[in-house]
């Protein structure tokens, strides 16, 4: 990826003139659907590289006030996409496949970010969820000014998505690291 950096190793992604931690995320296994490896319950790293997508790089950066921002790279593409979403799950059900996924999470104020699963979708607060074709100098500001807003996370006593380095995550995916043998 031209406009993003990896080190597998350090666990890190660089662009916008930043570096960033970056992890990826095991999704908990549902009660409903408990043979559901853990390879197939993760979230971050390399994607795509199919006849249906393009590859891509979503690095997923945790923040001190309990966010974590998806920042995605498509290949050979000067910009990035961004979203929000939160460590707490809530149950994802569609046809004969239940699984427990991150919160998203909206800013709706000049400093407040919101995740909230559980209130009917007419309560839910109206907000910024995602930011499509980001330049990377603004998407560097962007994560550094969500990452000092206040968020009040209403989900609590849901289930946590774990946090994995990279190079464990690649592990967990049985794939082999971009660049090594």
């Amino acid at each position: 990826m031209s406009v993003l950096t990896v080190n597998y190793e350090a666990s890190t992604v660089s662009f916008g003139g930043s570096d960033f931690p970056v992890v990826g995320l095991i999704c908990p296994p549902h009660p409903k659907q408990p043979e559901v490896s853990a390879s197939d319950r993760s979230l971050g790293g390399p994607v795509g590289g199919t006849k249906f997508a393009e590859r891509a790089f979503e690095a997923i950066i945790p923040c001190e006030n309990e966010l974590l921002v998806l920042v995605t790279a498509i290949e050979g593409s000067p910009v990035l996409s961004v979203s929000m979403m939160h460590q707490s799950c809530y149950p994802y059900i569609m046809n004969d496949e239940t699984l427990w996924l991150p919160l998203a999470v909206r800013l709706v104020g000049p400093t407040t970010l919101v995740a909230d699963a559980h209130a009917p979708l007419a309560r839910r607060p109206v907000g910024r969820v995602s930011w499509l074709d980001a330049e990377p100098d603004w998407t560097t500001e962007l994560i550094h000014r969500l990452s000092k807003m206040t968020m009040p996370v209403a989900a609590r006593g849901t289930p946590l998505c774990k946090m994995v380095t990279l190079s464990r995550l690649m592990e967990i995916r049985n794939e082999k690291i971009p660049g090594y043998v």
